[in-house]
């Protein structure tokens, strides 16, 4: 007989995906504890309708008191962890069931692909864990602390709540920010708090606040290589946007001396390098890049970092090709941009960048099959419309002579 699975949520105002969650892990969990906060909308309804025990309580300014009165309720030997926004991989369902029945593990970190209007980005953390082994602590980014063994567990959730609406997302944000600094302000050796009061500035783009608060938390004493390597990070490319190369590079290269695999930090050097036209330098942190990004060894023993490049093989496949095609080298280019493509075949840059260089090698009809396949995805941009239109009329021309 399989062990008991307890889900447990809390939820405020969640109609949207709350049901498409509740869909999702029907079939693995044995109850459903769901503790709303305060919802003005069908949140309770939808969650009675697949089953949940609801239970209402008061929002307080605190994730983490909300996250673990939901645990309270639960019954199960097992918790599972979601947000309304979220949901389970179906095909990883079954692996749900193996980990449970493990008798020598407490805890397991799941991976969170997140998706953005800038793509993927991925992380993993606790979402399954025995009765009792893992309360939460933070008020606003719930932090797990587990008393047990953990393991990392293949299973994949899919987090929406990042590709909501401009609007939506600044409110979010701002709801975050007062969270934060209030915990900041509260607790001033919290690194944490620090380092997601950082992300906080970062999304919200506001790369002096990244930089001026990145820079504070640095010189804390009691900083934690994970807390450092979240902050170093956001300083990195809080830096090369604000066209700091020199500094830009220094924070990544920190970054690297303590993961030396960290996707995020190769990725920015390999940007670092093109803007400062060290053409070969920047092949190699995309290489790089990519053979880490192959292998699965992006964070080794920090497993609950957020990669924000996760999703960037075809960016990385792209840059490189632009890079050899700057050291005049179309061929090799050319199997870059290919490679891009076939990673990634909805962003226009790519198909431009293959059928210009087939154009200046010549290769006409190749570039007019590169040109017809975006025109054939709904993806080309004016730029697009326009050659594919004067190779028309150019063959045209070519077969009424």
């Amino acid at each position: 007989m399989n062990p008991f699975i307890s889900l447990c949520m809390i939820v405020k105002n969640e109609e949207r995906f709350l049901g498409q969650c509740l869909k999702s892990v029907r079939r693995v969990v044995n109850e459903m504890i769901v503790v709303d906060t305060g919802s003005t909308d069908n949140t309770m309804k939808i969650a009675q309708e697949y089953g949940a025990r609801v239970y209402q309580h008061p929002w307080e300014g605190d994730f983490s008191k909300a996250r673990n009165l939901s645990l309270k309720y639960a019954t199960g030997d097992w918790i599972f962890i979601l947000d309304a926004d979220e949901e389970l991989a179906q095909e990883d369902i079954p692996i749900v069931t193996r980990c449970i029945r493990k008798t020598d593990v407490d805890a397991y970190l799941f991976s969170n692909i997140n998706f953005t209007p800038n793509g993927t980005c991925h992380h993993r953390n606790i979402r399954l864990f025995r009765k009792g082994k893992v309360h939460y602590r933070g008020i606003v980014h719930n932090n797990p602390v587990l008393d047990g063994v953990a393991s990392v567990a293949p299973i994949r959730i899919y987090h929406h709540g990042y590709n909501l609406s401009p609007e939506e997302m600044t409110r979010k944000y701002k709801r975050s920010e007062a969270l934060l600094l209030k915990q900041v302000k509260a607790e001033p050796q919290n690194t944490y708090a620090r380092a997601n009061l950082v992300r906080n500035y970062r999304l919200q783009r506001d790369y002096q606040k990244v930089i001026a608060e990145a820079e504070k938390a640095l010189v804390s004493d009691n900083i934690n290589l994970f807390d450092k390597q979240m902050i170093l990070n956001d300083l990195a490319y809080a830096r090369f946007i604000t066209g700091d190369l020199k500094k830009a590079k220094q924070a990544s290269l920190e970054g690297l001396a303590g993961n030396p695999c960290h996707l995020d930090f190769l990725f920015i050097l390999g940007g670092v390098m093109v803007k400062m036209k060290k053409h070969r330098q920047a092949i190699e942190y995309f290489n790089k890049y990519l053979e880490m990004r192959g292998s699965g060894e992006e964070t080794p023993g920090l497993e609950g970092l957020l990669i924000d490049t996760y999703g960037y093989q075809g960016k990385a496949w792209n840059n490189i090709g632009n890079s050899y095609r700057e050291l005049g080298n179309p061929d090799a280019a050319i199997k870059a941009f290919e490679r891009a493509l076939e990673i990634d075949g909805q962003e226009p840059i790519y198909f431009k960048n293959l059928a210009g260089l087939y154009l200046q090698k010549g290769l006409i009809k190749l570039a007019f099959k590169v040109l017809k396949k975006a025109m054939e995805s709904g993806i080309a941009d004016d730029s697009i419309k326009k050659t594919f239109a004067r190779m028309e009329m150019m063959s045209a021309c070519e077969i009424a002579t």
